[in-house]
């Protein structure tokens, strides 16, 4: 079997942002929107697609056997640590590493704005969490068509610093899949991803895979004291 890898880029034109997303992002809370901030949202979300030059990459890896260390990632010396992704990739016989990035111009833009209009900032930096999200469904798409070919089922996409993954392992991703070279998209030595909106993930793959979405708040380690189940909604769409 061969080992899906791919890389390249969208065309931010493209790109969908749910204005629900960014409103959600911004903590609206189901309110009447004033005008003005509806033509905000507009103007953001046009601002950064013309910032954007969004760029992808990923590839596939077989798995080993779980270790005290975590899941090894074989012909590599990478352990996939914790809890929640081995329940993740229960079933899995492969994972995908995906990384993902809205470019620096988008974390100019927000510079420019940070100085100029603080409102429109935090407007923008709505939209582009809402575009790098755009951007991540997308590559997922790809890499769920491309297993689905093999009769193999993905799981949901989980980012170090997931629940008990720590964030210190977004250095091992990002050089696995030579994000520096392939994308632009550096780590920095408090592991933050450079540019700003980026993002790098884990895809469970097999034919036994079970969770193919999100997987909710009752397996979110966030929910005791999550913000919008106080408020009777949800993060996620499952």
């Amino acid at each position: 079997m061969a080992l899906y890898r791919a890389q390249g880029a969208v065309d931010p034109a493209d790109l969908v942002l749910d204005r629900a997303e960014i409103l959600r992002y911004l903590g609206h809370r189901g309110s009447a929107i004033p005008p003005e901030i509806d033509a905000l949202i507009d103007r953001s979300v046009q601002a950064v697609q013309a910032a954007a030059t969004p760029r992808y990459v990923c590839r596939e890896f077989l798995l080993g056997a779980p270790q005290p260390q975590g899941i090894p990632l074989l012909d590599t010396d990478f352990y996939l640590p914790g809890e929640d992704i081995l329940q993740l990739l229960a079933g899995c016989d492969s994972c995908v590493l995906m990384a993902a990035t809205l470019g620096a111009g988008v974390d100019a833009l927000l510079r420019r704005q940070q100085v100029a209009d603080m409102a429109a900032a935090v407007v923008c930096d709505s939209a582009a969490v809402t575009a790098i999200e755009a951007v991540c469904d997308r590559v997922n798409a790809l890499i769920k068509g491309a297993c689905g070919q093999r009769g193999q089922r993905c799981t949901w996409r989980f980012s170090p610093g997931y629940g008990d993954m720590p964030i210190t392992c977004q250095p091992q991703v990002a050089r696995l899949l030579d994000t520096g070279r392939q994308i632009g998209l550096a780590v920095s030595s408090s592991c933050l991803l450079t540019p700003s909106k980026s993002v790098t993930a884990i895809i469970g793959v097999g034919e036994r895979a079970t969770q193919d979405k999100k997987s909710g708040c009752a397996h979110c380690s966030l929910r005791e004291n999550c913000t919008f189940r106080r408020g009777g909604k949800r993060c996620g769409d499952f």
